[in-house]
């Protein structure tokens, strides 16, 4: 196989997700790897509670509050998508 010269310029979040556990968010974050020109190459994810210390990252404390406020916004969006969408059924 012949080898090919493929500089990677730039790295870019493409993804990321959080879960509460027991009023803790875990995160994880995808990661795409990109040429000068655009074109993705690769993507590795690193999470809050990744098995593989390589892929492990700690949740900065300033962060968690941010992310429980935004929680508790959508939580709020989504109870009233949820009572919508049941008054048209009705």
């Amino acid at each position: 196989m012949k080898k090919l010269n493929i500089n990677i310029t730039k790295a870019q979040i493409i993804s990321f997700n959080v879960e509460l556990k027991e009023n803790e968010p875990e995160a994880s974050a995808t990661i795409g790897l990109f040429t000068q020109g655009g074109k993705q190459i690769t993507q590795y994810t690193i999470s809050t509670n990744s098995w593989n210390d390589d892929n492990k990252f700690e949740l900065p404390i300033n962060m968690i509050t941010p992310i429980l406020s935004i929680m508790k916004e959508l939580e709020c969006v989504a109870v009233k998508h949820c009572k919508d969408s049941q008054l048209l059924l009705n």
